[in-house]
């Protein structure tokens, strides 16, 4: 039976054995907040600015600040939700063998 699957790509990792994340792990870590975080500005602000124009040019402004609100909760979570899943997809790069030794170390530690 063959699959279509091709073997995932790691990032590189440090030349100090790993224990740090190299330098494209990290910037593709900020440029994904960042990324989000306008993305989750404008989601919760252009909500809430229409529900409190809306509520002051046509009254009753708690209902539409409320509904600008639920609006921008709703956007946010599949804000959230969207680049949950893409950080999902990021490959993560094997452990070496002073990693997992370290890491076996610290549950033996974390038993006792």
């Amino acid at each position: 039976m063959s699959t279509s699957v091709k073997p995932a790509t790691h990032a590189p990792t440090s030349v100090e054995g790993g224990d740090k994340p190299s330098s494209f792990q990290t910037s593709q870590f900020v440029v994904m907040a960042l990324n989000m975080g306008w993305q989750l500005a404008v989601v919760i602000l252009v909500p809430m600015g229409l529900g409190v124009l809306a509520g002051n040019a046509w009254g009753a402004k708690t209902a539409w600040f409320v509904a600008g609100f639920v609006v921008a909760m709703a956007l946010s979570a599949a804000v959230v939700w969207r680049f949950y899943t893409l950080a999902s997809k990021v490959p993560v790069p094997p452990l070496t063998a002073a990693q997992k030794a370290r890491l076996k170390k610290l549950n033996e530690e974390d038993d006792d």
